[in-house]
């Protein structure tokens, strides 16, 4: 009997010790899964903290440094202009030739004038060349329409976007040439110069002739149709009269100049039927700044 009481209480103790094994197990594995568990998830906070900036910041980013970047119209204007011919220039060079021809009349000897009187279009004259440009802005689409004095007219078209990338880095250079085109005034160099007391009632037929050119040159960038022309002298009622004809075609005379009593160069005026009239464009010789266009 003593016998089987001991087996009862062996057995029933390897059962308690069992058991209490395997609780602690359960609770250790429950421990260790926990501990994972945050460990994975601090983890992925940490990943989160010290991830890059997302697609979409960067092309802000990028966004906001193009717009601070780009260049005015009367910056792109000018970029257009000096955009080299050939291969075997560079924007540098070219912009240097351009400083020059206002610092010492080198380079090409060109000095830009930038006028903006046709705003949101920018005109640009050439003042050795007699040739000027009008910019037309519309959206990224840039029209540049090229006149010379003889008639002749070319368009060319660009991406504002373009130019902007292209140039975007002479940004400086381009502003400085911008100062320099918008302030320059052939009057006043030619003021400054031997010709600045021309007497303007005793013109050669050649001076009044260049008057007259440079009147016409600056209504056709302001949007007077252009044409090839040839100019001819006459004397009336004392006056000295310039008839302007089309060079091509044979049509009656295009318009008349004049000198008035005062040394002015005046145009005729139809718009009020005849006797026709004249109106003032220029009171100093070769000064384009009064000239208008006459409807």
């Amino acid at each position: 009997m003593k016998k089987f009481f001991l087996v009862g209480v062996v057995t029933l103790s390897v059962f308690v010790f069992s058991a209490c094994q395997k609780s602690e197990t359960t609770k250790t594995d429950t421990s260790e899964r926990q501990t994972s568990t945050e460990v994975e998830q601090a983890d992925t906070s940490s990943s989160i903290e010290n991830s890059p900036p997302s697609t979409n910041s960067e092309s802000k980013a990028i966004e906001r440094d193009q717009e601070e970047n780009n260049l005015t119209n009367e910056e792109i204007a000018v970029a257009i202009y000096l955009t080299p011919e050939t291969k075997n220039q560079t924007i540098d060079t070219v912009i240097d030739d351009y400083v020059n021809a206002y610092e010492k009349d080198e380079g090409y000897g060109t000095k830009l004038q930038l006028s903006k009187m046709l705003l949101p279009d920018i005109i640009l004259s050439f003042s050795s060349m007699g040739t000027t440009q009008r910019i037309h802005f519309e959206g990224d689409l840039i029209t540049v329409t090229s006149r010379s004095n003889s008639g002749e007219e070319s368009i060319k078209t660009f991406s504002k976007k373009e130019v902007n990338s292209r140039f975007s880095n002479y940004q400086e250079d381009l502003a400085l040439l911008v100062r320099k085109a918008e302030n320059y005034s052939p009057l006043q160099e030619q003021k400054e110069s031997s010709e600045s007391n021309v007497d303007t009632k005793s013109l050669t037929s050649e001076q009044l002739k260049d008057w007259v050119s440079a009147v016409l040159d600056t209504q056709f960038s302001i949007g007077r149709v252009s044409f090839p022309y040839d100019l001819s002298i006459e004397n009336r009622e004392g006056y000295a009269y310039v008839r302007v004809k089309h060079r091509e075609l044979q049509v009656d005379t295009i318009t008349m100049f004049r000198i008035n009593s005062e040394g002015q160069l005046e145009e005729e005026d139809k718009s009020n039927g005849y006797p026709v009239s004249y109106k003032v464009m220029s009171s100093t010789f070769m000064d384009t700044t009064e000239v208008t266009l006459i409807e």
